[in-house]
């Protein structure tokens, strides 16, 4: 059978032990705090980094659309000059199928 541990010795117990163990959990808070503020510290160098990359990422993808909007003013271009050609093809027959009819005429 278990005995009854007499109430003046658990209060003992908890007068001595608890400041130790008090101490020894601020001491092992303490550690994890410093490497938690290591890896913080680190963790903000390559985020630094990442965000140094990104805004060079940015500033090329910018340069890339400026390029692309450039090449498409240039297609649009392209195409008009393209539907104007074969406007003057078209103009360019009529003018021969006429002037064809002309000198067939007496």
């Amino acid at each position: 059978m278990a005995e009854k541990i007499p109430s003046w010795f658990s209060g003992a117990v908890k007068r001595l032990v608890t400041p130790e163990i008090r101490a020894i959990v601020k001491g092992e808070i303490s550690v994890v705090d410093k490497r938690i503020e290591v890896i913080d510290i680190k963790l903000g160098g390559k985020i630094e980094a990442m965000d140094i990359k990104l805004d060079g990422l940015v500033l090329q993808v910018s340069g890339l659309d400026k390029k692309i909007e450039a090449v498409d003013t240039k297609v649009d271009a392209l195409k008009m000059e393209i539907a104007s050609a074969a406007k003057i093809a078209v103009l360019e027959a009529k003018v021969k199928d006429l002037e064809a009819r002309l000198a067939s005429r007496p």
